[in-house]
This record gives structure tokens, C-alpha cells and sequence, in this order.
């Protein structure tokens, strides 16, 4: 998962992400860090909070794609 590159190239905080998609600080965290991956809804949100695709978060695309979509 890219959330940590897509929230900086972003300038957002952790806190900023949880407060856009109504979770706490530290569920962002453990997603960032690999000790868990968001469910299936909050999945889409972020996607849609950083207007990627699914793939793109879960960094299944290609590395142009992610880089693309991280600019």
C-alpha cells in the first residue's frame, strides 16, 4: 500500500486523512506501517480521497501509474 507516499506528496498529516474519511490517527498509522489493511469502504475512500484507483493504492499498478497518480 502507498498511502504514506500519496498523504506526503500531498502535504496532508496522518491526522489530516483520518479527520477526511472519519477514522482515527492510529488506523492510519498501521496502514502505513503494514500492521493492517483498511476494509473494503475505506479502501474507496481513500482511493477516492486521492484520486487513485484501487490498484494504485494497494500499489498494484505499474510504477508509472503510481507515480502519475501521485503528482
Amino acid at each position: 500500500m502507498i498511502l504514506k507516499e500519496l498523504r506526503e506528496s500531498r502535504g496532508m498529516t496522518q491526522q489530516d486523512v483520518a479527520d477526511a474519511i472519519h477514522v482515527t490517527r492510529g488506523a492510519v498509522c498501521q496502514w502505513e506501517n503494514g500492521a493492517r489493511l483498511p476494509g473494503l469502504a475505506t479502501a474507496l475512500m481513500l482511493a477516492d480521497l486521492f484520486q487513485v484507483s484501487l490498484d494504485t493504492l494497494m500499489g498494484r499498478g505499474s510504477p508509472d501509474e503510481i507515480e502519475r497518480d501521485a503528482s
